[in-house]
């Protein structure tokens, strides 16, 4: 009943943020502080409602103080570590969509979402393997043939959790470079493009600030264009294909447990 809590919390935070991230500089910081205090005051309130288990122990790769590692209580320490990062991914986020433009631009800000995602999914990877080890291991200790079938199935899974984590690693290296490396969605237009699609850009309906065309020779402010790309991979013209998956840069948050 928690963990269904939980998801219900993690479902209304995430919503509304992406909701405030979409708004842009008519984000309303009442919400976003709301959904910070939110989430960290999920995280403490259920780390201290069950202090005497130390679940918070898992966060750092150590045993919690279960009694019995029965498979509800394997997933009841995985289940409260996942979503305790979860709800941490999206207290930063919502911290970043707070900054003025100032300091971080809106056209900017999806590739901060998208870095704090991945590198939360990185991190969640990991926590998994102590539980478990700790379940196979007192399984074990049951009889000669539990130690052996225990045994094959720790075998098992450190071998499909290293395919894992090899995979995280190589999507959290690309994430790493689109974060650092400047992306151009397209060419300065000149004189003569303006002449042939007019001045105003297509999606906020005003003049063009900071013109940017597209590959489609498509027209539009780069931060009009930047927010569309952070939710869209094609040009909101034509749909031609402009950038590959913009996945996370809406402020989204997983809702899919690491469950091993």
């Amino acid at each position: 009943m928690v963990l269904i809590g939980l998801f219900g919390t993690l479902y209304h935070a995430n919503t509304n943020l992406k909701k405030q991230v979409a708004r842009k500089e008519r984000r309303s910081i009442g919400v976003l502080s709301w959904i910070i205090c939110l989430m960290i005051g999920n995280v403490c309130l259920l780390y201290f409602v069950f202090q005497e288990e130390q679940l918070y122990y898992a966060l750092i790769f150590m045993k919690v103080q279960v009694e019995n590692w029965d498979i509800w209580a394997l997933m009841w320490v995985i289940g409260v570590s996942d979503f305790a990062l979860k709800f941490a991914a999206i207290a930063m986020k919502a911290v970043i969509a707070m900054l003025p433009n100032s300091l971080i631009p809106f056209k900017r800000r999806g590739k901060y979402y998208m870095i704090f995602e991945e590198t939360s999914h990185f991190y969640r990877a990991f926590l998994p393997i102590n539980p478990w080890m700790c379940f196979l291991g007192n399984r074990a200790n049951d009889s000669a043939m539990s130690f052996v079938f225990s045994t094959v199935l720790a075998i098992a899974y450190c071998v499909f959790k290293g395919v894992r984590l090899l995979q995280k690693t190589r999507e959290m290296t690309a994430a790493l470079q689109k974060f650092l490396q400047k992306s151009s969605y397209g060419t300065t237009p000149t004189k003569e493009d303006f002449s042939q699609t007019g001045s105003s850009c297509p999606i906020c309906q005003d003049e063009v600030h900071d013109p940017i065309m597209l590959a489609c020779k498509h027209i539009f402010c780069e931060e009009c264009v930047s927010m569309w790309f952070d939710r869209e991979r094609t040009c909101p013209m034509c749909r031609a294909n402009i950038i590959d998956d913009p996945k996370w840069r809406d402020g989204g948050t997983v809702g899919t447990m690491q469950l091993f």
